[in-house]
């Protein structure tokens, strides 16, 4: 791997705007280099922390022989995986009177392995071999909402025989607001001070972030007092939730408001704060107002770190602005940052939906020679050009060499080359390609089927294409409209609308929904027949009834209607 240029010293005399760019696009220059580069502060993470795992009780009794090996099986059954011997041994613990301490912690690991497996009913009978052991009780009430079992973990801590923590309480709240239930996670708020249970900083942090979601930030603002109020200091990442918070609401002016406002609330903000703020001013493209922060922030010491380059460039990028993205990226070595795949995959997509492949590529080994190796998003964006610029083979070549590159092709890439063989009209090689990829163990999924159908379809191999429809269902994967519509147009293109009728009867009584490209091909196909009046009937219907827009039909159908009747 090529190590990467080290940062190049700044210049004696560097005027505050480093990266000027054209008068007629008023875009953020970047803040002058730290002397020396500061030390890179830290990513950008609006989830809340988790709070460590309380320690198990120390005091433990001494217990026989038997029962102290017993337990030693049991960590090495849970530490092999082999999960049924240990419930076995589990079992045959359960009869000790009082507990083993010794075997909680085996115990919640069993625990934790039997709810990562999906066994949640397995995981329960454990803990009666863990007694009044908290850490065993948290196990299972993480497993229980990682199952999206919700309601019986709320009945666990409800019932468990030792008083539930902090952690149990932010374990059952994490996965109510995750499975958008704030207002049970609420009353679990309630609940915890009710039974003298205090909400630490974790516990309000997730709070916030789903009230946010939920109800808007002006309501988390009643929740951030009433924190405040209950003697719970907020940190940094709390105030960055409901930074983030307010940005996704579109109010930036009362992002930067709060953002100058929290040192009156005793915080600093840090370089994730800015970052916040200024992904919300790019985003409304507020170019002066992000320059400015940008300039504060340095100021301030917190200088741009690499998500504040790469959200800039990404900005940049779709705004088709690729020579000022460029010259970001050659400035973040000088900020004592190293550019990741994140930094280059925006402009790599600028060059190839600018149809500059010969670039892109060079690109690409530009990047290597950097020591940054593409990842999977950079050669699916090589791909999907590559195959709309119709040079399928060279993305068929690419897709084989991923292997040797470090980065093995997943579903899209095979997805992306497939559709590019079927428009090609190479559905041979198509069907070649899903073989191959069944080989290395990738189960195709209802766009690969979709695509092989449609292919099918246009090199009127009809047949084959309604065998690969009934092996969808077979799978008991529910064929979508795209796929329906795509059988629909090779029956209607061969002149057998009364299959395709039957066929819309069969979609409709399954559950899928026609689309306007539904009816399109149906009147277009009744019209393609010689059944000009059927067609005329059907288009009157469908328009008088709102289905379709006749502006729209008139590019296809109602031109031929107004034609000579085909026999």
């Amino acid at each position: 791997m090529a190590a990467a240029p080290p940062p190049a010293a700044p210049p004696s005399h560097m005027s505050a705007a480093l990266i000027t760019f054209p008068s007629s696009h008023p875009y953020p220059s970047l803040p002058a280099p730290p002397k020396p580069p500061s030390p890179r502060p830290p990513q950008l993470h609006l989830v809340p922390r988790v709070a460590a795992y309380p320690a198990a009780s120390a005091a433990t009794p001494r217990r026989s022989a038997s029962s102290t090996s017993a337990t030693e099986r049991l960590r090495v059954l849970v530490r092999r995986g082999e999960l049924d011997d240990a419930l076995r041994l589990v079992d045959s613990l359960a009869g000790l009177d009082p507990p083993s301490p010794a075997a909680a912690g085996p115990c919640a690991a069993l625990i934790k392995k039997l709810c990562a497996s999906g066994r949640t009913a397995d995981a329960r009978r454990v803990l009666g071999a863990c007694g009044r052991d908290v850490v065993a009780y948290n196990a299972m009430v993480a497993g229980y909402c990682g199952a999206g079992q919700l309601d019986a973990a709320r009945r666990l801590v409800a019932d468990m025989p030792v008083e539930p923590d902090a952690y149990t309480y932010n374990t059952l709240i994490r996965g109510l607001c995750g499975r958008g239930r704030t207002s049970n996670a609420l009353a679990v708020l309630d609940d915890m001070l009710r039974r003298g249970c205090l909400p630490d900083v974790v516990t309000y942090t997730i709070l916030l972030e789903a009230t946010c979601r939920r109800s808007g930030y002006k309501q988390a603002m009643k929740l951030l007092d009433e924190m405040r109020d209950k003697g719970c200091a907020p940190d940094i990442i709390t105030y960055n939730v409901v930074l983030n918070g307010i940005c996704q609401e579109g109010r930036v002016d009362d992002a930067m408001e709060f953002l100058e406002n929290l040192p009156s609330y005793g915080c600093e903000p840090n370089t994730v704060s800015y970052n916040i703020v200024l992904k919300g001013l790019f985003t409304a493209e507020r170019w002066e107002d992000a320059e400015k922060l940008m300039e504060e922030m340095a100021h301030k010491g917190c200088p741009p770190n690499v998500v504040t380059f790469n959200m800039l460039i990404s900005f940049l990028c779709r705004r088709g602005l690729v020579e000022p993205a460029m010259e970001v990226l050659e400035q973040i070595p000088k900020y004592g940052c190293t550019p990741n795949s994140l930094s280059y995959n925006p402009l790599l997509h600028a060059f190839c939906k600018q149809k500059k492949m010969d670039k892109a590529m060079a690109f690409v080994e530009l990047m290597v020679s950097r020591g940054c190796y593409p990842d999977i998003v950079s050669y699916n964006t090589l791909l999907t050009a590559l195959c709309r610029n119709g040079e399928v083979d060279v993305a068929i070549e690419l897709l084989h060499q991923l292997k040797d590159k470090g980065c093995s092709p997943v579903l899209i890439s095979y997805n992306t080359v497939i559709d590019g063989l079927t428009k090609a009209g190479k559905t041979k090689e198509a069907l070649e390609l899903l073989d191959e990829m069944i080989s290395k163990g990738l189960q195709p999924d209802i766009i690969t089927y979709t695509t092989i159908a449609s292919g099918l379809c246009r090199e009127d191999r009809i047949e084959e294409a309604i065998r690969t429809f009934s092996k969808v269902q077979d799978m008991g994967i529910r064929p979508t409209v795209v796929l329906y519509n795509a059988i629909l147009l090779g029956l209607c293109k061969r002149r057998e609308t009364h299959n395709a009728i039957d066929l819309f009867a069969y979609m409709i009584s399954n559950g899928c929904m026609p689309n306007e490209s539904t009816y399109t091909i149906l009147v277009e196909g009744l019209a393609y027949e010689g059944l000009v009046k059927e067609a005329r009937e059907l288009l009157g219907q469908l328009c008088s009834r709102g289905v379709v827009n006749k502006k729209f039909m008139k590019k296809g159908a109602v031109k031929m209607l107004d034609g000579p009747t085909q026999t």
